[in-house]
């Protein structure tokens, strides 16, 4: 059984759940529905695909990198 926090949103739980469907024809993003089926998902009811693919939507967080392999964000 899986557990959340309280403050983990209806929509999130519903995704986790379907997309873990042990019924891989009743899956999210299964054969049938594709990839459509994971974006109409209520959890991404605010994200404008199209902005998205033309990478017109800014990262909710950028880590700060002093060199390319820098790995400070990641624990040991």
């Amino acid at each position: 059984m899986i557990t959340f926090p309280k403050d983990v949103s209806d929509d999130f739980r519903d995704f986790i759940f379907a997309i873990l469907q042990s019924d891989p024809t009743k899956r999210l993003g299964n054969l049938k529905e594709g990839a459509f089926g994971i974006k109409s998902h209520p959890l991404f009811k605010q994200v404008t695909w199209q902005n998205l693919l033309k990478q017109k939507i800014k990262a909710p967080f950028i880590p700060k990198l002093d060199f390319s392999g820098d790995t400070r964000n990641f624990p040991a």
